[in-house]
């Protein structure tokens, strides 16, 4: 079949762009868009979309809408749409407007214009009138009937000679309900109890209201998640006394057959825990309460005087300047640990009397004083602001300033030679400052003129040499940073 095809492209976001498009009155079940609907530009993956419809709003004011889009390649975004005979019957520009249908959204794309123009060559005209789709008039169908109980019309078409009052009644038989549910309500409304029993065979007792589960009942066992006054044999709470007359055991069951047994043995004011089993019996510990002693005849996780491990924390108190100290021995010399105090901790090495590290916790701080260390401290950290040799001047307010963090340095040097000096000693950087080996770097001035700038690891004497042309009389702003020791 031969179509009048116009292709355009309909974003989300985006106005679609200005381009004449053109239907004849004429155009009968041949005119046809082809749709590349975008967002932002970008292809949109339509293939999760419901459907995919567009509305014409013709020149005198009639609106059609269309049934939907079909689709050429949804993950792409691309849809076709032959225009209806009552889409092109009025003259003049159309406005359309493709809608996008999602499971619980819907989203417009940017309108498009395009122009009918009169027909010449037809023998009728098409009157041009509103037009809905099905959908459209169900939806309508649907608001005329809103608020009618349809179901109820349908039902009062059966005889209710049988049926019992709204005000009560008696049922002679039982009353079966298929997976429905019985709900009770107190006179004010303000309570309501649900009944039902579910797909899976389980019976449901609900306070509707709080939406809590009062009980099920499933295969003959009753179980009760509410508040209750019984005791739950997944575990409770008690908030009364269990008193046990005579020597009667609390009895916990194991796996494997085991049992543990607690039991007060009241002829010698004694409590026991036992555990039993079909190989033996075992003592766990006993408390005899006429001397105040609690004996631990098992294994046990209390620590051990002759070594064991701990699984929790060791606590010292050092309260009031109290001091208390972790600490190694060998063969009676006391070597390093540490030093638990009120102020922080500190690692001391008792047998060369030597402090290695100490932590203050009042201004958060930590010092390693042990002279050999792999740590880069702050203890040499420092700002040198250093002066030019009389060969050389400065060229800003600032200065030549030098600032050491840890074993880094930065130097920073806007500085100049002379206009006829014939030394290249510009400046001398003090020691802690100096490289750890003899740094040379070539530098450009602010006309671009370069320099050969030195800095010896010894002496610190930075140098500051012509490579060509002459470097007298150019500013030259340096920053550089290395390492120290």
């Amino acid at each position: 079949m031969t179509f009048k095809t116009h292709e355009i492209t309909v974003d989300l976001v985006n106005a679609t762009p200005t381009k004449e498009l053109r239907f004849s009155q004429g155009d009968r079940n041949s005119a046809k868009f082809v749709l590349n609907i975008t967002n932002e530009g970008q292809e949109l993956d339509l293939s999760k979309a419901k459907a995919v419809r567009i509305t014409f709003k013709k020149s005198d004011g009639t609106t059609v809408f269309q049934q939907d889009c079909q689709v050429i390649n949804a993950l792409k975004g691309k849809y076709q749409i032959v225009l209806k005979t009552q889409t092109l019957a009025a003259v003049g520009n159309v406005y359309a407007q493709v809608r996008i249908f999602e499971d619980d959204r819907e989203l417009d794309a940017e309108p498009f214009v395009f122009t009918v123009k009169q027909s010449y060559s037809g023998d009728t005209v098409v009157e041009s009138t509103n037009e809905f789709t099905i959908i459209q008039k169900a939806i309508e169908a649907g608001k005329k009937l809103e608020g009618v109980d349809i179901d109820g019309i349908i039902a009062a078409g059966a005889k209710a000679d049988a049926a019992l009052p709204k005000t009560g009644g008696t049922m002679t038989g039982p009353l079966v309900m298929n997976g429905s549910k019985v709900t009770w309500k107190n006179t004010a409304s303000t309570g309501e109890i649900d009944m039902a029993v579910a797909s899976d065979g389980v019976f449901w007792i609900t306070d509707k209201k709080t939406g809590r589960t009062i009980a099920t009942i499933k295969e003959g066992v009753l179980n009760v998640p509410s508040e209750t006054n019984l005791l739950k044999k997944a575990g409770d709470t008690m908030t009364g006394d269990l008193a046990m007359n005579n020597e009667r055991n609390l009895v916990f069951k194991g796996s494997n057959d085991y049992e543990f047994k607690l039991r007060a043995q009241l002829n010698n004011n004694k409590m026991v825990m036992q555990s039993t089993h079909p190989t033996g019996n075992k003592f766990i510990w006993d408390y005899w309460a006429d001397t105040d002693t609690f004996s631990i005849t098992s294994n046990t996780n209390l620590v051990k005087k002759t070594g064991d491990t701990m699984t929790g924390s060791l606590n010292f108190d050092v309260k009031a300047g109290a001091s208390k100290a972790l600490r190694g021995i060998i063969d009676g010399q006391v070597q390093s640990g540490l030093l638990l105090e009120q102020s922080g901790f500190q690692a001391f090495d008792w047998k060369n009397n030597k402090q290695v590290f100490q932590y203050l916790e009042a201004t958060n701080t930590f010092n390693v004083t042990a002279t050999n260390t792999n740590l880069v401290t702050k203890a040499k950290d420092d700002r040198a602001i250093i002066p030019v040799t009389a060969d050389a001047e400065l060229i800003t307010s600032y200065g030549v300033i030098s600032d050491r963090r840890g074993n880094t340095v930065t130097l920073r040097a806007p500085i100049r030679r002379k206009v006829g000096s014939t030394n290249g000693h510009v400046f001398t950087l003090p020691p802690g400052m100096r490289p750890t080996m003899m740094l040379t770097q070539v530098v450009h001035a602010s006309d671009g003129t370069p320099a050969l700038m030195t800095i010896p690891s010894d002496t610190g004497q930075v140098l500051l040499q012509t490579i060509t042309p002459a470097i007298m009389g150019k500013d030259y702003h340096i920053v550089l940073t290395y390492v120290v020791d």
